[in-house]
């Protein structure tokens, strides 16, 4: 594949009055995944059709998604660039998902950081919303089949706010629903009137880390910058302990066994209504998962 895997090992002394405890704490880190586009037999961005995957549920069948690389919008040289079309007067979704590199013996992550720089091209005021989720597999628990999401959202058309996902129950595509929670921390991708600010180019890096209770999601920071002019430093117009808000526990999500696998990224794009489309760019993606 083109992206980079690396496995790091840190080592963490903890003394304490009568015993030393070593704790080893390893971690796992994806680099480049903007680039794993089109390639065969390995890793890959995949377009998830509703027409033809009847698993792609939640995604509007109005609209139509191309992926490809980016040479010419890029922040480093290679973006991976995500293309809506929506053809009808109605709201529309395009989906993408990718697989992340195994973690050692079938171990679970405890932490995630997803790093990315990110550009919206929304010309047409089509944008409702940008949709960056982590999906962790958990092992099968009483014949039954679990995810984690970590799913992320930046509202362009209602609240305005950064939106964590919270499953309410049942199975993935059999009737099973969740719903989107406010944070009340505002979405950095609009500026004056909530218009998209086109062309600007965001780094975007999100904490998250799996609950010590029943496996729940929990989000802890959001920090995001500005850095379109490259000239200056990156301007930081989101960072928050998203720990300090009043979010509650996102457990896991029940998925039917076909689709439940390994550690993966999806991105989706919500359009308003068409006939009309939208453009958004990500580079530099970087998953870090720590075990």
């Amino acid at each position: 594949m083109n992206h980079t895997t690396k496995i790091s090992i840190k080592i963490i002394f903890s003394v304490g009055i009568f015993t030393s405890t070593l704790l080893y704490a390893a971690t796992v880190t994806d680099m480049n995944l903007n680039r794993d586009i089109g390639i065969i037999g390995k890793n890959s961005w995949v377009y998830c059709d509703p027409r033809i995957n009847p698993h792609c549920v939640g995604v509007a069948k109005a609209a139509t998604g191309q992926i490809s690389l980016s040479h010419t919008i890029s922040w480093s040289g290679a973006a991976a660039h995500f293309h809506l079309q929506n053809t009808k007067p109605e709201w529309g979704a395009a989906l993408w998902s990718i697989g992340l590199s195994s973690i050692p013996n079938n171990k679970i992550a405890t932490e995630w950081v997803v790093d990315y720089f990110v550009r919206i091209d929304d010309p047409g005021y089509a944008a409702y919303a940008l949709e960056v989720d982590a999906n962790q597999g958990l092992l099968p628990k009483q014949n039954k089949n679990y995810r984690l999401v970590y799913g992320t959202e930046c509202d362009l058309m209602q609240s305005n706010d950064w939106k964590v996902f919270q499953w309410q129950g049942g199975i993935l595509g059999q009737g099973g629903k969740g719903t989107w929670i406010d944070t009340g921390v505002r979405c950095s991708y609009l500026g004056a009137n909530n218009k998209v600010l086109n062309q600007h180019w965001f780094h975007v890096i999100m904490k998250m880390a799996r609950g010590p209770i029943n496996n729940q999601a929990i989000f802890e920071h959001l920090w995001v910058a500005d850095v379109t002019d490259r000239k200056h430093p990156p301007k930081v117009v989101t960072n928050v302990d998203m720990r300090n808000r009043p979010i509650p526990a996102l457990f896991p999500q029940q998925v039917p066994y076909k689709i439940q696998g390994k550690d993966g990224l999806d991105v989706q794009l919500d359009s308003r209504k068409g006939p009309d489309n939208f453009d958004v760019y990500i580079d530099n993606l970087t998953v870090h998962r720590t075990y």
